[in-house]
């Protein structure tokens, strides 16, 4: 079953590295990060809405699909936004503004250059600030929603 929220995400074999020093108790640590994930699908009722959400705020290209889905392509990461099958997306409301998903398992985390540009594209392209945001480990974390109400959390250093 497809259920409310529907994100899905594909594993690709290029591998992106990356590490800081940080701090802790008096003590100078290198952390590493390294993720697999090149592609994440969002499966939209709304594909075009929705894919020019994820267009603006992440600062991707636009590759439109043969299908009617829309390939969105960032450095190294791409979103791919698809349609939900007209049977299932007849029976999903979206609400104006989104109401949130919080029945999934997933939420999907990018970083972006300006947290404050980036914030100020989700207010004009159909999604919700939330109220939550913090600091960890050096990065401003901020959650927002997409157009269709899913949860995702937008990330940048601290200038």
């Amino acid at each position: 079953m497809l259920g409310k929220s529907l994100i899905h995400s594909i594993s690709n074999s290029r591998r992106r590295h990356s590490s800081e020093v940080i701090s802790t108790r008096g003590h100078l640590m290198r952390r590493s990060y390294s993720s697999d994930m090149g592609s994440l699908v969002v499966f939209s009722v709304d594909v075009a809405r929705c894919a020019a959400f994820y267009e603006k705020v992440l600062g991707f290209r636009s590759k439109p699909e043969a299908t009617g889905d829309i390939r969105l392509i960032g450095d190294g990461e791409e979103v791919l936004v698809h349609s939900i099958p007209e049977g299932i997306a007849k029976k999903i409301e979206i609400s104006v503004p989104p109401s949130p998903r919080e029945d999934t398992a997933l939420k999907p985390v990018f970083n972006v250059a300006s947290l404050d540009g980036a914030l100020d594209q989700v207010r004009t392209t159909g999604g919700v600030v939330t109220d939550r945001t913090f600091t960890l480990e050096g990065l401003t974390r901020h959650d927002v929603l997409d157009p269709d109400g899913n949860v995702i959390q937008l990330r940048s250093r601290l200038p």
